[in-house]
């Protein structure tokens, strides 16, 4: 996804969620804070305060708006990666043949 032209979102915040997904994948997703985002994805000094500068927020807002708008124009193949609100620590979702998450229905009620 990552190096998928369709996915229009700027370098930094690939960076942000390569950084995001690798810290998940070995297991250090609970030192995943603003703080260490903007160190080690951003290049903020270790003074960085997120109290103070909100570029991690800003970013994350982005990059979610970014996955968002890739998914509904090119859909969502197999895997369909959140970042829910309020967390740095992304959410992959397999999904069904029909693009939907386990246990939903394509079918409507009446």
């Amino acid at each position: 996804m990552l190096s998928d032209p369709d996915f229009q979102c700027s370098d930094r915040n690939k960076r942000f969620l390569q950084y995001v997904s690798e810290e998940l994948f070995h297991g250090r997703e609970a030192s995943v804070k603003a703080y260490t985002i903007a160190v080690d994805v951003f290049g903020r000094p270790s003074s960085f305060d997120p109290a103070i500068d909100p570029i991690v927020r800003i970013e994350a807002t982005r990059l979610r708006a970014a996955l968002i708008s890739y998914y509904d124009l090119h859909g969502a193949g197999r895997i369909q990666i959140d970042l829910p609100k309020g967390r740095y620590i992304p959410n992959f979702i397999r999904l069904d043949m029909q693009g939907l998450p386990p246990g939903r229905s394509s079918r409507t009620s009446s």
